[in-house]
């Protein structure tokens, strides 16, 4: 320790501080090195605790199957009870119970609320597209119509109609 006290009065500041600086980084380093080293463990202990109870609910599985299957469970009875199932008739479709006079009446009223209200949104898209069609047609006579040009590029025969003219030198 005393060897060290008089390193230290002997090197410059920069130096004394750089030899402060890697021991707390080696000392960091430790702590860290310590810590994922845990942290591992915990994880491979966890992992090893999976699959030890995801073999365990394997086996658990395989041995319900297996005791489902018997030594009498041949090939001819396993289609007969596949004949059987498919000889039953199968159950009858849902039919609702019929409507009381009173749901009779509001689906009536919900019926015809539903028509006047899609009858209102007809009669609204059609005004907006009406609308629409009056600001599309003032918009191009206030700001006019422009009609397209193509020309196509010419073959190697040809020349530009603009470059038809013979030009001045």
């Amino acid at each position: 320790m005393a060897k060290v006290e008089k390193d230290k009065e002997k090197n410059t500041d920069s130096v004394n501080d750089m030899e402060d600086r890697k021991a707390r980084i080696r000392e960091e380093a430790e702590i860290n090195e310590k810590a994922m080293g845990e942290a591992e463990a915990l994880r491979r202990q966890a992992e090893l605790d999976r699959a030890i109870t995801a073999s365990r609910v394997e086996s658990d599985q395989l041995e319900r199957e297996a005791g489902l299957v018997t030594d009498l469970a041949t090939r001819d009875q396993l289609l007969a009870r596949v004949r059987a199932l498919r000889e039953s008739p199968p159950a009858p479709p849902y039919v609702p119970p019929p409507l009381t006079e009173h749901m009779k009446s509001v689906l009536k009223t919900e019926q015809e609320a539903g028509r006047a209200a899609v009858a209102k949104a007809e009669a609204a898209a059609e005004q907006m597209a009406a609308q629409r069609k009056l600001i599309e047609e003032e918009t191009r006579k206030r700001e006019g119509t422009m009609t397209t040009v193509h020309h196509p590029n010419p073959g190697q025969n040809e020349k530009f109609p603009t470059t038809d003219k013979a030009r001045p030198l």
